[in-house]
C-alpha cells in the first residue's frame, strides 16, 4: 500500500496494538507519498503528524529514517 494511509492502515494498527511495541523503527519514509499534496515539505509534515499520533495513541517511541536531497 502506497500513501499515507500506509501509516494509518488498519492491518498496522492492529499489529501495533497487538504487539504494544516499544519501538517502532522506519526506514525509507521517503517513498511515503501523500496524494493530493506536491511539496515534499508538506508530504513530510503530515507522515511526521501521523506517526506522531500513533505514538501518542499507543504510548511508545518512533524513529524514522530517511534518505532527503
Amino acid at each position: 500500500m502506497n500513501g499515507i494511509r500506509a501509516v494509518r492502515n488498519k492491518g498496522f494498527l492492529k499489529f501495533v496494538k497487538k504487539f504494544n511495541p516499544d519501538v517502532i523503527i522506519d526506514d525509507y519514509i521517503q517513498i511515503v507519498r501523500v496524494p493530493k499534496i506536491d511539496d515534499k515539505r508538506l508530504q513530510i509534515m503530515e507522515i511526521l503528524q501521523s506517526y506522531k499520533w500513533i505514538a501518542k495513541s499507543h504510548n511508545c517511541s518512533i524513529l524514522l529514517l530517511s534518505q532527503l536531497n
